[in-house]
């Protein structure tokens, strides 16, 4: 019989309607803040700049996929080896980095797809923008660690 929390595990990440309103009400905040600050006019120009700028990234890359580099597709196989798809159909292998973040109603994987500190990317995942037994999958294999034995106890 075919266990269903067996790997591999193959992800289509859909953008999350859950998450665009958090980015976008983080980012609503941050402006409010900066126009009730009492910093000079030049301050509040530059830094009302660099959140709309991040609004875009940030919104493009996790809540629309629209960026070159947004990952459109998960695999882990057997080997516990990860491979990520970017939306411009680059496929790279990854390493899951340790502090991902698993709850029932959100996952958060981080990944290094290279030597460089600035090759790393995120996948934020909630009960809508993937299957849930996929999901249910994905956050057993994060919290048990691979068996490499045969099946015995011995």
């Amino acid at each position: 019989m075919q266990n269903n929390f067996e790997l591999p595990v193959f992800i289509l990440p859909e953008p999350s309607r859950w998450c665009k309103r958090w980015i976008c009400m983080v980012h609503l905040g941050a402006v409010v803040l900066l126009l009730v600050s009492m910093l000079p006019w030049v301050w509040k120009t530059v830094l009302l700049l660099l959140v709309v700028l991040s609004y875009r990234s940030i919104s493009g890359k996790y809540c629309q996929q629209s960026l070159p580099r947004s990952i459109v597709q998960v695999y882990c196989n057997e080997a516990d080896e990860w491979w990520l798809t970017t939306a411009d159909g680059n496929i790279m292998q990854a390493r899951l980095l340790p502090p991902s973040f698993v709850h029932a109603r959100l996952v958060i994987l981080g990944f290094k797809t290279g030597p460089a500190w600035w090759q790393r990317c995120h996948v934020i995942l909630t009960p809508e923008t993937a299957n849930p037994d996929t999901l249910r999958r994905l956050r057993v294999r994060l919290r048990l660690p691979l068996s490499s034995g045969t099946g015995n106890p011995e």
